[in-house]
């Protein structure tokens, strides 16, 4: 760990995020967070297969993937890779209103 101004501790270890997202609008959104928060995005992806194959190709520290998308449903993908990595640390998030989830 590394101490900053005496106040804020950080870690001195860069996670790697994987963002899963069909908008474009969200995905470069969620990339500026991560690299405020200081992670790195390693990959992007835009349907649910394409980010379990990106997820095991660059195999990420955090996967933040949108509820709903096309092909495959964001929380069926995360289902598919939490049952081949036990270890895996995903997000999900939607901007749908709850009552359409």
């Amino acid at each position: 760990m590394q101490t900053i101004n005496n106040e804020e501790t950080v870690a001195s270890q860069q996670y790697r995020f994987l963002i899963v997202d069909d908008s474009v609008f969200a995905r470069k959104n969620m990339s500026k967070v991560v690299e405020m928060a200081g992670g790195v995005v390693v990959g992007e992806a835009t349907t649910g297969r394409e980010g379990i194959e990106q997820y095991f190709k660059l195999k990420p520290d955090l996967v933040i993937m949108d509820v709903s998308m096309p092909e495959m449903e964001g929380l069926e993908a995360l289902a598919r890779i939490k049952e081949k990595d036990k270890d895996a640390r995903p997000i999900a998030h939607s901007l749908q209103p709850i009552a359409r989830i």
